[in-house]
């Protein structure tokens, strides 16, 4: 009867074994250099809504230099710079972004997956976004794609 229970015991520890949950997702949270140097570089507008619409507008690119945010139009006429400054401590991790020569803050989230960075703001508020819906009429929800050298 022992060696029954025991062998009982032992299939039901090995069977339950393999079918162990997945691993939950935990995005990587770096110091605050770490996450300006995975942003650096050059990012290309995949999409761009305002309460769930496309509103017009003339971004077509982003480059990150430093702390430095800069929006471009396609044809590179025009652009728009701000510095940066990252949070990554809270979730969804926050992005602050002033203006050259604006005295307000722009308030934002991110979040960067391989080369895909979605970019959540309301312009010149004392608000942040609290999600990349973008279902409130004052936040955008921009969608980028990296550039590869």
């Amino acid at each position: 009867m022992i060696r029954i229970a025991t062998l009982g015991l032992a299939l039901l520890v090995t069977a339950s074994s393999g079918f162990a949950p997945a691993p939950i997702y935990r995005e990587r949270r770096g110091s605050p250099e770490d996450e300006l140097k995975n942003l650096q570089g050059k990012w290309i507008l995949l999409s761009r809504t305002r309460e769930g619409k496309n509103p017009s507008h003339s971004v077509h690119a982003v480059v990150v230099k430093g702390n430095q945010w800069t929006f471009f139009d396609k044809g590179g006429t025009w652009h728009a710079s701000w510095l940066l400054s990252l949070d990554a401590k809270n979730s969804p991790k926050h992005i602050d972004m002033r203006g050259d020569g604006h005295k307000d803050t722009s308030r934002g989230i991110y979040e960067v997956r391989g080369d895909t960075l979605q970019f959540a703001f309301e312009m010149n508020t004392k608000m942040r976004p609290t999600n990349f819906r973008g279902d409130s009429p004052k936040w955008y929800v921009d969608v980028y794609r990296r550039e590869k050298p």
